[in-house]
């Protein structure tokens, strides 16, 4: 995982959409919950080759992204419960 970090993808490496996965987002309770399902069990009314492709990000940078919306939400708690 580490080495493959440092390689940025190029044109030559090979995409095979049987074994992508679709991010499905959930929100709930001003909450939000990202899960990963199996792009065969995307229902059928969805049309896969119009969902967006997500851009590859280095696992550092959305670590430190994911840090970020946390401490957001944790001020958010915090300060409501400070009022």
């Amino acid at each position: 995982d580490y080495y493959l970090e440092q390689i940025e993808p190029t044109t030559a490496d090979i995409e095979d959409p049987s074994k992508a996965t679709i991010e499905v987002i959930i929100k709930c309770n001003e909450q939000s919950f990202s899960l990963h399902m199996p792009v065969g069990k995307l229902p059928s009314e969805y049309n896969v080759s119009e969902l967006p492709k997500k851009k590859w990000v280095p696992s550092a940078t959305f670590h430190h992204e994911q840090l970020e919306k946390t401490k957001e939400q944790y001020d958010k708690l915090l300060n409501m419960l400070n009022e």
